[in-house]
């Protein structure tokens, strides 16, 4: 019994060092300056439809958490457009 949760134990340790590994590959700036942890990942594509696509870069700072949106042959962005994020319930 203790060999199976031990070994239950080693594969959910193994699993989060992977997990952690996936995040490291998105982050392209991670520092501190005066105090100040900035973190920014690399554009992340969320929409590939026909011939234009919609991408996501992630930047936390001293002003918060911001989104840089960028459209590649779709339409232009507006200020005050909303992106909605939904799970596969279709929750907001």
């Amino acid at each position: 019994m203790r060999s199976i949760q031990l070994a239950l134990l080693l594969m959910l340790l193994l699993y989060s060092v992977a997990a952690q590994s996936q995040c490291d590959a998105l982050i392209v700036e991670d520092r501190v300056i005066e105090g100040t942890h900035i973190l920014r990942t690399s554009m992340q594509t969320l929409v590939v439809r026909g011939n234009y696509t919609y991408s996501l870069e992630l930047r936390s700072d001293n002003k918060g958490v911001t989104a840089k949106v960028y459209s590649k042959a779709g339409v232009e962005f507006n200020q005050d457009d909303e992106i909605i994020f939904m799970d596969e319930n279709t929750v907001r």
